[in-house]
């Protein structure tokens, strides 16, 4: 892929007290990345950012942390990632637009050696506690959080509803295979497709 160079001119540092205090990047240029394998941007809702950044950072031996979806469970949560294990990459790709559990993987994350470094791709919440969860244990420093525009995200009761009148319309079954983003009509319409059975 190419990309346009990016240069962090400013960061100001935040109270020590204050973990939630925004903060504002300066930056003296912007980044625009362009991925020349289609198959990348089609499948990922970033146009593929958060998939190259885990790519290049678990090569660089950090362990990445993000959202899989489950289909034998019907949800969304995050794994821990090993170091160059990229195979696993490819299912963090695509949003995932239901609540992501976190609570295994906070759990790895708290049990990690002090010197692992990790890449942790989430909505802002959840970044947020990473960052506190990581600060608390005096590890911060080897952590790149990168979070996620989070529109609000419906209940687990809600969408186990709506696979299960997919499944009476379509024939999906109780466990269907869920791409939240279909780009077949383009990156500007928003489609989901559920498909099970032979059914979408």
């Amino acid at each position: 892929g190419q990309q346009l160079d990016v240069r962090c001119t400013g960061l100001p540092a935040p109270a020590a007290d204050d973990w939630l205090a925004p903060l504002t990047l300066i930056f003296t240029t912007t980044t625009v990345p362009f991925w020349e394998d289609a198959n990348l941007t089609q499948v990922s809702s970033s146009g593929g950012v958060a998939h190259e950044l885990a790519r290049h950072y678990s090569a660089e031996g950090y362990y990445v942390c993000g959202c899989v979806y489950d289909p034998a469970r019907n949800e969304a949560r995050h794994i821990l990632i090993e170091p160059g294990d990229t195979e696993k990459l490819s299912a963090l790709q695509g949003s995932k637009y239901i609540q992501s559990i976190t609570a295994d993987a906070l759990t790895k994350i708290a049990a990690l050696p002090k010197e692992a470094k990790l890449l942790f791709i989430g909505t802002p919440g959840q970044t947020a506690a990473v960052s506190k969860l990581l600060t608390g244990l005096r590890r911060r420093e080897n952590a790149i959080l990168v979070d996620l525009i989070c529109h609000g995200v419906p209940s687990y009761h809600l969408w186990q509803r709506y696979l299960e009148e997919r499944d009476q319309e379509a024939h999906t079954g109780a466990n269907p295979a869920v791409q939240f983003r279909q780009k077949e009509l383009g990156w500007r319409q928003r489609q989901i497709t559920v498909s099970g059975n032979g059914n979408s």
